[in-house]
């Protein structure tokens, strides 16, 4: 197979990150109003919950995992092929003794959970068997999560996110066999998740093999001081993934413990767009790290800054549009998605959830600059004091005023735009040697796209009225499409939006044929 230009890999990144978000969009789309219906909606809250708990646990393997990609690559790419192999079995021995550690404690609270949490009678074994079904498949994962970086080192994430499409539809269709054929329970949706863990498992296995067969795990390349130099180094994404978690992983929790089971569902719903619509904005941003993370390792920073530049327009050219849409269509979406819940109320959290994004979408790829410059150490400083600042400004006002659920939804979308603006942006830009005010470029891409896809959205609205799903569909893609198209002639310049129409060209031409 030809190796493909660094152009074209942009464009069948992106391609299939799109893919991958739109298909795992769809499933939750059919399946979230289905559980509601059939099982209640503190159901939803308890499943998304349930995801929660195994992020908790992943805490303690994102020290070794995070950065395993990134110190093997550079390897790689300066020729250590054997320095290589000591990281990727010293690695893999490291996720086993993790899971060896885990199982016991997490099967004890598994057991224990209806004292932990509170869980509707009704619901104790079914949740319990969720949460048990989850935490297998969280260990099977992280045994076999090393091969996942097989994309990351040879740069080919469109592989992945192949991979991504064919498990999210295996998923779906088991769990869809499993509630036409069995009385409806929430814990399928985790046994769906064992499946397609099991799908990817192989997926990621045999990309492995094939394009990394160099890499062996091998007893004689563990290396106790490449595992230290790897966690030593991860530790930091350890502690940013806690901050992360006092920002939004602890909000279902909290909602649980301090309102109730069924607000916990309400506040679980409104999440699904804004999580989606983050995960969209991440994946674009991390289809440029493996070329960012080579280029960095050739030693010419000065090189990156054309990338970087160019993979901020994309994200906010492709990121602002579905987060306009959300502001402007999200309450006549959920009236429409899920007519028992109070839609009003469910876009007034959405929209707290998703607003920071409406203002760091052309920065995410940014981001990518603290592991590929191995400085993940303040970075994790600054969100971990965000998440603190967060869950004690949460508690406080639960406390103190009667905001309720919207106070948990909206103060982590505060803090969110405040560290990116007084530190990340800043920061990313000293750690490659360029002025600290170089990267600010990417709010203004973020705001203007944002200003140009809402503008659009409400001028559409007023001529095409979404009072049922054709309209409403026919509405939101008439604002995708123009908001796309405006925002790549206003964002783009020339020479970009050239290079755009070459790669569109290019692509019809090649399936025409």
């Amino acid at each position: 197979m030809a190796e493909l230009s660094e152009n074209k890999r942009i464009v069948i990144n992106l391609t299939t990150t799109l893919i991958a978000t739109f298909t795992t969009a769809c499933v939750g789309f059919f399946l979230s109003p289905f559980v509601v219906r059939t099982i209640g909606v503190e159901a939803q809250g308890f499943v998304q919950l349930a995801s929660n708990f195994t992020s908790c646990a992943a805490l303690i393997t994102i020290a070794l995992n995070s950065m395993a990609g990134r110190f093997i690559t550079i390897a790689i790419q300066q020729g250590d092929k054997q320095k290589a192999e000591k990281y990727y079995t010293s690695v893999f021995c490291g996720n086993a003794a993790i899971v060896a550690a885990l199982i016991i404690p997490v099967a004890l609270c598994v057991l224990a959970l209806d004292r932990l949490i509170d869980i509707p009678a009704r619901l104790i074994i079914d949740v319990k068997l969720l949460f048990g079904f989850v935490f297998i498949n969280f260990f099977a994962s992280t045994i076999f999560s090393l091969w996942n970086n097989t994309f990351y080192i040879t740069n080919k994430p469109y592989l992945q996110s192949f991979g991504s499409v064919i498990s999210t539809l295996l998923s779906a269709a088991i769990v869809f066999i499993l509630f036409s054929t069995f009385p409806p329970k929430m814990f399928y949706s985790s046994l769906a998740g064992m499946g397609a863990a099991a799908f990817t498992a192989c997926w990621s296995g045999r990309y492995k093999n094939k394009l990394l067969p160099m890499l062996k795990v091998k007893r004689s390349a563990a290396s106790l001081k490449c595992l230290k130099e790897i966690v030593s180094s991860g530790v930091w994404r350890t502690v940013q993934s806690v901050g992360e978690m006092l920002l939004n992983g602890l909000d279902l929790l909290i909602c649980n413990l301090l309102i109730n089971p069924v607000m916990m569902g309400v506040l679980a719903l409104s999440k699904m767009l804004p999580a989606i619509l983050g995960s969209l904005n991440w994946q674009i941003a991390s289809t440029f790290a493996p070329q960012l993370t080579i280029n960095f390792a050739k030693g010419n920073n000065r090189a990156l800054l054309p990338g970087i530049r160019k993979a901020c327009k994309i994200n906010a050219v492709l990121g602002t549009v579905p987060i306009a849409g959300l502001i402007v269509y999200g309450k006549e979406f959920f009236r429409l998605w899920v007519p028992s819940q109070d839609a009003a109320m469910l876009q007034r959290l959405s929209v707290l959830a998703c607003a920071g994004l409406l203002f760091v979408s052309g920065i995410q790829p940014i981001g990518n600059i603290f592991a590929t410059a191995n400085k993940v150490k303040p970075q994790a400083v600054s969100v971990i004091i965000s998440g603190v600042l967060n869950t004690v400004i949460v508690f406080a006002c639960l406390k103190l005023t009667s905001l309720g659920v919207y106070v948990i939804a909206g103060t982590s979308t505060a803090l969110l735009v405040i560290r990116n603006i007084i530190y990340t942006v800043p920061a990313a830009a000293r750690y490659l040697g360029f002025p600290w005010h170089t990267f600010f470029f990417g709010f203004g891409y973020s705001l203007t796209g944002s200003a140009i896809a809402a503008v659009i959205g409400f001028a559409v609205k007023y001529v095409i009225t979404p009072g049922n799903w054709s309209t409403f569909i026919m509405s939101c893609a008439v604002t995708g499409i123009v908001g796309l198209v405006l925002n790549a002639i206003i964002i783009f310049n020339k020479n970009e939006r050239k290079w755009i129409w070459t790669r569109l060209k290019g692509s019809f031409c090649s399936t025409s044929r």
